[in-house]
């Protein structure tokens, strides 16, 4: 899972969480196969299952030109032109998905991702897969860099007029304030900020899970970034940190 969501490219897992888990922490989900075959639609709406198809943004320009993590030009990285080419080659595979909803971080590469991947390009892109859009800030990226700070709802939202917003609490990027407000300037401080604050960041994908769980869909896609995804709701760990953060 690791080796996978180190590729620059938008990937997918599938899991399923079994009744009464969302809000559990010793609850353990299921993973199925990457980008596989897709489930009937009539396999997600057991009352006693929530299938989650969790997807990684595809590559961005932060990706492609490391100096843009650190530079204004890359606040809220945009997909790259291959990162687009990979949301259509993942569309291809999984065109056959119904979800109930579409759960995405508020940043513009995972809404990017949420309708580059869910809409068919020659059909109207206002609802991926179908499903309504929910922008989440618990899901959002481990926020580290430049990069990794959103615009201002505002503006997103004038970008995604179908999503609805009400999964974030603030107008600005309140994450990266903090975390400024705590280290520095990324002029001043260089390295990583929340990705090593696993305290910190673990809290918030199980806020997002617990906030699932009282949700009445059964079928979801969730669209997130890979330090969320590797380090907290996989528990996998980067580079083998994030072993420990299972209690």
């Amino acid at each position: 899972l690791r080796r996978r969501l180190r590729k620059k490219q938008a990937l997918m897992i599938r899991f399923s969480l079994p009744p009464g888990s969302a809000a559990g922490p010793s609850a353990k989900p299921h993973a199925a196969d990457w980008n596989g075959p897709i489930v009937a639609p009539e396999a997600s709406q057991s009352r006693n299952v929530k299938l989650i198809h969790f997807v990684r943004h595809a590559q961005t320009t932060a990706n492609v030109d490391d100096s843009l993590k650190r530079d204004p030009r890359g606040v809220d990285a945009r997909l790259s032109d291959d990162g687009h080419k990979q949301c259509l080659a993942l569309h291809k595979v999984i065109a056959g998905l119904r979800p109930d909803v579409v759960i995405s971080s508020p940043m513009t590469r995972t809404l990017q991702t949420a309708f580059g991947v869910g809409c068919d390009p020659a059909g109207p892109r206002s609802h991926p897969w179908g499903a309504p859009v929910v922008a989440l800030e618990a899901i959002r990226e481990a926020c580290n860099f430049l990069c990794d700070t959103r615009r201002p709802l505002s503006v997103i939202a004038a970008d995604f007029p179908s999503v609805d917003f009400a999964g974030c609490a603030h107008e600005e990027d309140a994450t990266w304030a903090y975390y400024e407000a705590t280290h520095g300037s990324p002029a001043a401080y260089t390295q990583l900020r929340e990705r090593v604050a696993l305290p910190q960041l673990d809290p918030r994908a199980r806020e997002a899970t617990t906030w699932q769980g009282t949700r009445p869909e059964s079928g979801t896609v969730l669209v997130s970034d890979q330090g969320l995804l590797a380090v907290c709701v996989t528990r996998g760990g980067e580079e083998g940190r994030g072993r420990d953060a299972e209690t």
